[in-house]
């Protein structure tokens, strides 16, 4: 069933749509299982939705290998709500791929921006009792060396490609570019982050270099653009 399912949701967008929402929103995972099996995974039914797995830690895709495919797509991160981004996100480890800890924090980001204030709250609350924020130390170790939790001080965030050319090496970084950083600024909001933000931290200074050298054109076109200068 679950072969079929996929080939119907692999062939047009149409069919898609229908498939993925009938497994995100209705118990269509069945847990081939004992008694003892259902009881370790707190459940009373042999049936789940895609969100339950996620939460409970179930690998779908390794009970039903045939239809991995279908079930990589479902766990996608852009298909689950808040409380199963979290418990996603809380599975983080060293093992992790940098580009699956961005796709998922920013899908995180994405779902706090629409979620009610309190919720987002307290499932921000479980989510920061783990170290999950990829830190990388200099330049050479990739694509990140630890994982820091939000109470650990010595990290900071590259929120401006030329602050990261610069700090990168000086002091731990979150690992992200900063284009992915911004698209995450939710997350980093909720999680009371921003204040780690070089871009408000540091304070930039201009030095000229090389040889002085007046430009006669360009001091003609600034005093004819002098009298339309407001200050």
């Amino acid at each position: 069933m679950y072969t079929r399912s996929f080939s119907a949701a692999a062939k047009t967008m149409k069919t898609a749509k229908p498939v993925m929402s009938a497994f995100i929103h209705n118990a269509y995972v069945y847990l081939r299982g004992t008694a003892s099996e259902a009881v370790a995974l707190n459940t009373d039914s042999d049936w789940l939705t895609i969100d339950t797995c996620v939460e409970r830690g179930i690998d779908v895709g390794a009970r039903y290998p045939e239809a991995e495919r279908l079930f990589r797509r479902l766990l996608d991160p852009g298909n689950l709500a808040l409380g199963s981004l979290v418990s996603k996100a809380r599975m983080i480890d060293m093992s992790s791929s940098l580009p699956d800890v961005a796709e998922t924090f920013i899908a995180l980001s994405k779902s706090l921006s629409a979620t009610d204030e309190g919720a987002a709250f307290s499932q921000m609350q479980f989510l920061n009792t783990k170290a999950i924020y990829p830190v990388v130390g200099n330049k050479n170790s990739s694509p990140f060396h630890d994982l820091c939790f939000i109470g650990d001080t010595g990290w900071a965030i590259a929120d401006r490609s030329h602050l990261r050319e610069s700090f990168l090496g000086v002091l731990p970084l979150l690992a992200f570019t900063a284009e992915e950083v911004e698209a995450m600024s939710d997350l980093l909001k909720a999680s009371g982050l921003d204040g780690r933000r070089l871009s408000t931290l540091v304070e930039g200074s201009t030095r000229p270099k090389g040889a002085l050298n007046f430009s006669k054109a360009c001091t003609d076109d600034f005093k004819y653009r002098f009298p339309f200068v407001k200050a």
